[in-house]
């Protein structure tokens, strides 16, 4: 044990321990948690993760719009000043579900799923509309304004790692992906007994 340097307290104990010196015994005694247990997600923001985390789907997980605007066939042409007759409508959560043929159109809103047959998304603010008749005021290039299945995480891949603190964008993440309950360290808890004379 260390002998503390000369201070007021020699005079009570002349053998009492730095503050220092008691300092590195405790991290001295200190190890690192081993076990884990399984939490849900409202007792999991804080925590510290000890297993990676995989997602089990694609996100997104169907092809769908990433604006406001009209699903089309762009076809062999793209030319501009084309016209398309729009026959329905798909929104996120009540998607068009019947196949579109060429020189056909679908409304679709941000999030909504593209339909079979569509491969292109042309904004709203670049067509005209009479009716059920909408024009393109510019070319079209396929796959524009489509987000596909897993360009944002893809099924198996390392969402969070072991040794994340968890947060609460990963909390709405988590969730995201279906996942309610996560593999986090136990928590640590210390014990010290001071001895006062």
């Amino acid at each position: 044990m260390k002998k503390m340097k000369d201070s007021c307290f020699n005079e009570f104990d002349p053998n009492a321990m730095s503050v220092e010196a008691a300092l590195e015994n405790i991290l001295k005694s200190i190890s690192s948690i081993k076990t884990s247990e399984y939490v849900d997600l409202k007792s999991a923001y804080g925590r510290i993760l000890s297993k990676n985390i995989k997602s089990k789907i694609n996100v997104p997980n169907y092809k769908n719009s990433a604006m406001d605007g009209y699903a089309v066939n762009v076809g062999d042409f793209n030319e501009k000043n084309k016209t398309y007759d729009c026959i329905g409508e798909s929104f996120a959560g009540n998607p068009f579900l019947k196949p579109v043929k060429k020189n056909q159109a679908i409304k679709v809103m941000t999030g909504g799923m593209v339909p079979s047959g569509c491969n292109a998304v042309v904004m709203k603010e670049l067509i005209t509309q009479k009716g059920r008749i909408i024009t393109t005021k510019s070319r079209i290039i396929k796959d524009q304004n489509i987000r596909f299945p897993g360009e944002d995480i893809k099924k198996n891949e390392i969402v969070l790692k072991a040794g994340k603190e968890i947060d609460e964008i990963d909390i709405g993440i988590l969730a995201s992906l279906g996942i309610d309950r996560v593999f986090v360290k136990k928590k640590a808890y210390n014990r010290f007994c001071v001895n006062r004379r």
